[in-house]
């Protein structure tokens, strides 16, 4: 006797195919042939990846082509598995081939599934994009990716089994035609799906083809392609407003040498003025203010992009983040909650707004109690437990602040200069910082405190109130030592007022008898 390679049960030794699956017993050598393919595959698909990385001028094309070849080899090896438990769950046909098989076309039907996404994107994403905010927009991509991927894993699994069967059964197909079809199935998928792509794409008009090709290249950060395309295809039509919109941003989150943020701003504002009141791209806009130090700008236009969404949190925190960073800490905190308002179990929104509320020093108890919270929600991260430890440190509850400090560096080597001053502002509160104003000057001396403003006048006002501290100290201390002095030398006329007060009238009277001195005789009569 001996063992099927695909179903593991026991078959006679002179079979040449196992009577319970139908596996071919003849050719081992097959088998183990197709397995090696199935491990070196993945590997294939990553130098792939990278080659064409470097070819198309990708930025960072080796790591960049590494980690898209790595995601398509997860799908690959993701879908092979898939195939072994739906082949051994409802006992589907399967050959020593067919792992993958299914691997790469799950792969192949994943890379025309994406291209689909973003014509049908582009053909009926008008509508939603200006619906929708930034975080939503990106949201309802991957739902579109995921509504035309799904069903064509699905069919890809089935028509590798189909294969397999008609492989081992050719007897099974009802007529040569479908004989063809299961045998080829897995074939006419991503074919069938490329034509679709083409059509869809013929359809469209120049300007939204370019316009597909372009966020393509933008997503795989081919930025020089990407702005080529967008440069030809602006010369021809100027009115289009997502072309402007796609150079702005692609000059934003690239770096791209021939262009500047001025030239980003200036597309953005096009496609604002071409496409008015759209939130995502105001948000962006927005995004490119701030690079060019426009605060002013930046609020206005993330205010008029809250106005068009006032039930998008996200946007909501992005104006939060804005008025802190131009120092506008009341409309900061208001727009911090009204974020929280939308999103009440956000652990970053709570730690943003609680932090905030305590550098401005406004309802310190109910600071303390969303740093709580957000470290209930989201435990053991290091910002947030600051952040509760510096919320019972502005409560005057030190003890309870240290034991967060220690927790915190407990088994952490890197920590930021910013928890450094928090654990010295306790520990000089608790009295067990030994030389304030040395720790405070070491702090100063650090480049990331140099390098950030807003942190170097906290330690250097920390330093001034310690130095304050110090020298009053030092001047109660003189006093005190002083009187002390004082007290001492005034202590021989204390004593011999009190031992006269305490004699009576004839003893304090002296003798008016002279006093003869020693050795001396009296005069006799």
């Amino acid at each position: 006797m001996k063992t099927c390679p695909e179903c593991h049960k026991p078959v006679t030794v002179s079979l040449l195919y196992c009577t319970t699956c139908g596996a071919d017993l003849s050719q081992p050598a097959k088998a183990k042939r197709e397995r090696i393919l199935l491990v070196l595959t993945p590997f294939f698909l990553i130098l792939l990846a990278i080659a064409l990385s470097v070819e198309a001028g990708i930025i960072d094309a080796v790591d960049n082509g590494m980690a898209f070849g790595g995601g398509l080899a997860m799908i690959y090896l993701f879908s092979a598995l898939v195939f072994w438990l739906f082949a051994k769950v409802f006992k589907l046909p399967a050959l020593a081939q067919s792992f993958w098989q299914a691997g790469l076309v799950s792969t192949v039907n994943f890379v025309v599934s994406v291209l689909l996404a973003f014509q049908l994107g582009e053909l009926f994403g008008n509508d939603t994009i200006m619906a929708v905010g930034p975080v939503q927009y990106h949201f309802a991509v991957l739902e579109t990716l995921a509504v035309i991927y799904l069903p064509v894993f699905l069919v890809g699994m089935l028509a590798v089994s189909a294969r397999a069967r008609i492989s081992r059964f050719p007897e099974s197909a009802p007529s040569p035609l479908f004989k063809v079809f299961y045998r080829y199935a897995l074939v006419f998928i991503p074919v069938f799906m490329a034509l679709l792509v083409f059509v869809v794409d013929a359809a469209q008009p120049a300007p939204r083809q370019a316009m597909v090709r372009a966020r393509v290249l933008y997503e795989l950060q081919a930025a020089d392609l990407a702005l080529q395309v967008v440069d030809e295809a602006l010369a021809s039509d100027e009115t289009f407003a997502p072309l402007h919109y796609l150079k702005g941003i692609t000059i934003l989150d690239y770096p791209v040498e021939k262009y500047t943020s001025e030239d980003a701003v200036r597309h953005l504002e096009r496609a604002n003025e071409l496409q008015p009141k759209v939130p995502a791209r105001l948000y962006r806009l927005s995004m490119a203010y701030d690079r060019e130090k426009n605060g002013a700008g930046a609020i206005a236009t993330a205010i008029e992009a809250t106005g068009l969404l006032p039930e998008d949190a996200f946007l909501w925190q992005y104006l939060g983040d804005l008025n802190m960073k131009y120092k506008r800490g009341p409309a900061s905190v208001s727009a911090y909650k009204k974020a929280l308002e939308l999103t009440p179990n956000d652990p970053l929104l709570l730690n943003n707004l609680a932090y905030t509320m305590l550098e401005l020093e406004m309802e310190m108890p109910q600071a303390l109690e969303m740093a709580r919270m957000s470290v209930e929600l989201m435990p053991d991260r290091v910002f947030n437990l600051d952040t509760l430890a510096w919320a019972y440190y502005k409560n005057a509850q030190y003890p309870e602040a240290l034991e967060i400090m220690n927790a915190i560096f407990a088994g952490r080597t890197e920590i930021t200069p910013e928890i450094d001053f928090h654990y010295a502002s306790i520990l000089h509160a608790m009295g067990m910082l030994n030389s304030p104003l040395e720790t405070f000057d070491k702090l100063l001396a650090r480049p990331e405190v140099a390098a950030d403003h807003h942190l170097f006048q906290q330690v250097y006002q920390a330093r001034v109130a310690a130095e304050k501290a110090a020298a009053e100290k030092q001047q109660q201390t003189i006093a005190t030592a002083t009187e002390d002095v004082g007290s001492t030398e005034s202590l021989p006329e204390l004593n011999k007022d009190e031992i006269t007060a305490d004699k009576t009238p004839e003893q304090a009277e002296p003798d008016s008898s002279p006093i003869n001195p020693p050795g001396e005789a009296l005069d006799e009569d």
